[in-house]
């Protein structure tokens, strides 16, 4: 004799799942039919039902956080979101537009507090918090911020690299001109008026004539003290203080600005013989 057929919720007895009189007590039975409930539907959030069935009631679904029926304003007057609450994670105003960047509050907010663009610490903190619908190193903002940075060419040094608005060896120095690596480039360099005349501009390692020489290794500073004592020390002469019995040597010994016969030390010209020796002033090397 065949034995009845046990029933379980698979047993093709012809009826469904909540059908069954097996499912009959399961909560997905006495609850159904399942509908969405969120924020976008804003009367799912407020009927009393679980509508999805998930065991959580209108404003105890996270969906429904920010429906109008659920939300708590802050601060409890505000009536649109603005400043720093455009990156604060909450629907200050309580408004369907939602929360934060999805409010169009947010997108022309220029209150003390808003963030007016993305940059330094901003480009990391994965907020969009100029609600422009870009976030981070994909913000346009971030380009020159180091925490974006991807160095290109090591060092900013072609006209190319120090005028194309990127910081190419993503140094704290910054990008193009503001980098000390551009300081030669053409792209950069300001001449200020006189060049390279006194003795602070040819010390300070800078081109500032622009014409591709820094300091003594620039003719317009042989003329200088300090480049006078390098020029010395590079051909081995000893500084002195006296061209006194140094008058034919081709050297500034002394450093006075005056040299040979021009010297008071040699006498003068008509003492000296008339012969005026001119220093070829050659780039100084340092050591």
């Amino acid at each position: 004799m065949l034995r009845p057929k046990k029933r379980t919720r698979n047993d093709c007895d012809g009826t469904l799942d909540c059908a069954e009189s097996a499912c009959a007590g399961l909560y997905v039975c006495k609850c159904g039919p399942t509908t969405p409930e969120d924020a976008t539907l804003p009367a799912s959030c407020i009927d009393l039902k679980d509508n999805d069935c998930d065991h959580l009631t209108d404003c105890e679904e996270t969906a429904c956080a920010f429906s109008a029926g659920c939300c708590t304003k802050t601060p409890m007057n505000a009536t649109s979101e603005t400043g720093a609450q455009c990156t604060d994670g909450l629907n200050n105003d309580c408004d369907p537009a939602g929360a934060d960047c999805a409010d169009p509050d947010c997108r022309i907010s220029s209150d003390a507090g808003s963030v007016g663009v993305e940059s330094g610490p901003t480009c990391k903190d994965t907020l969009d918090n100029d609600c422009d619908g870009q976030s981070d190193c994909l913000d346009q903002d971030c380009r020159s911020a180091l925490e974006c940075c991807t160095a290109t060419m090591g060092q900013e040094r072609t006209e190319t690299s120090c005028a194309d608005g990127v910081n190419n060896d993503c140094d704290a120095q910054g990008l193009d001109c503001a980098d000390p690596d551009c300081a030669l480039d053409a792209a950069c360099c300001r001449p200020v008026v006189g060049g390279e005349s006194t003795e602070k501009l040819c010390q300070n390692l800078r081109d500032d004539d622009c014409d591709g020489q820094i300091d003594c290794a620039d003719p317009q500073c042989s003329g200088t003290y300090d480049c006078c004592v390098a020029y010395l020390k590079k051909n081995r002469v000893e500084l002195t203080t006296s061209e006194a019995g140094l008058c034919g040597d081709a050297y500034d010994n002394d450093c006075d600005g005056t040299l040979n016969c021009r010297d008071s030390d040699c006498g003068g010209v008509k003492t000296c013989g008339g012969i005026i020796i001119i220093s070829p002033n050659p780039p100084v090397a340092t050591e």
